[in-house]
């Protein structure tokens, strides 16, 4: 499947779940655009079990406008990150504070 298949289903899913929770239709929704970021230096997941602390990070970034982008030298770094990112992500859940 194409990426935009997923990105789809995954807004179909945020909406659905926005009217069962609160009852409406999620506002603005029809303004919302999907994309697809396709950018070598995004860092990727590196096994079957980060992907909450990835997305949520992600997310987190994009937010408040700071760069997910880094130069990765091997899978070796991709898994340190991920570790780092899960280390602070938790932290921040401890501290009530967000600190990546």
């Amino acid at each position: 499947l194409k990426p935009h298949v997923y990105l789809n289903n995954v807004f179909l899913f945020i909406k659905d779940e926005h009217l069962k929770r609160k009852g409406e239709v999620l506002p603005d929704a029809s303004s919302w655009r999907l994309i697809t970021l396709q950018d070598p230096e995004l860092p990727t997941q590196p096994n079957g079990f980060d992907c909450g602390v990835f997305v949520s990070v992600f997310i987190y970034f994009s937010v408040v406008n700071i760069s997910f982008r880094h130069g990765l030298a091997n899978d070796r770094d991709t898994h340190e990150f991920a570790d780092n990112l899960r280390f602070r992500f938790a932290q921040s859940m401890f501290m009530e504070k967000i600190h990546l």
